[in-house]
């Protein structure tokens, strides 16, 4: 079984940002992992060849085509198809940043481990003008959210709630933290380029709402953290 799965969910994507993603996966020096591409259901059957091209070629590689009402549910329907102890999500556009990510992301991955995460991530619309962006660590106090491309999360635990549109990341963030806080592990070194322009950059009212219906509807946090938090995120509102 593998250590780690890598996950794309991919919609009639842009040829060369799809094939960009596969090859900073596919040349990963290490066998320790699976590359799940899972389609929503895509008719641009350029896009689905290329994907099967490099399934053909690539056995720790697997397409799978279903269709889905949300890039959540697609995701859902990955994990199912998923084999790994940990789950590392990429989106079309985004890259693992060199060839020894997954190699140096192993030996993190300890039994009393259920997140793993980076605190550095590469932004920008193409790698080579990229900047590093420096994330914070989780606080129980101050909730705040990581790139969902910069952590890996034990897959018994990665179940996203497919009634949100553009947050459902955050609270399965939170929900596995919260479980037990201890069990998340930092590292320095950067694992993705992730690229801007994605939905939720350009839908950030939309995302700030479901975070705070994420916050409100949290089980582990008592009610002073939660309207505290919540208030912060009215006040990020406000200022859009």
């Amino acid at each position: 079984m593998p250590k780690i799965t890598i996950v794309t969910v991919m919609f009639n994507p842009e040829l060369s940002e799809l094939e960009k993603t596969i090859l900073s996966v596919v040349e990963q020096c290490s066998e320790e992992f699976e590359y799940v591409i899972q389609d929503g259901g895509s008719n641009d059957r350029e896009a689905i060849l290329l994907a099967k091209k490099y399934e053909s070629e690539y056995k720790f590689l697997t397409y799978h085509s279903k269709k889905d009402s949300s890039i959540y549910e697609g995701m859902n329907n990955a994990i199912k198809n998923s084999h790994g102890d940990f789950i590392l999500f990429i989106n079309v556009g985004d890259l693992l940043v060199d060839n020894s990510v997954i190699r140096n992301l192993v030996p993190l991955l300890t039994e009393d481990v259920n997140i793993v995460a980076s605190l550095s991530i590469l932004n920008g619309v193409e790698l080579s003008s990229s900047k590093v962006v420096y994330q914070k660590p989780l606080s129980k106090f101050f909730i705040r959210n990581l790139c969902h491309q910069s952590y890996l999360v034990r897959r018994e635990f990665v179940v996203f709630d497919e009634s949100l549109k553009f947050s459902a990341d955050f609270k399965l963030l939170w929900d596995v933290f919260m479980y037990a806080p201890e069990t998340i592990n930092y590292t320095d070194f950067c694992i993705c380029f992730y690229k801007s322009g994605g939905v939720s950059d350009v839908n950030n009212k939309a995302v700030y709402y479901e975070i705070i219906r994420a916050i409100l509807q949290s089980p582990k946090h008592l009610i002073f953290f939660k309207l505290f938090n919540v208030s912060l995120y009215f006040l990020r509102l406000i200022r859009l």
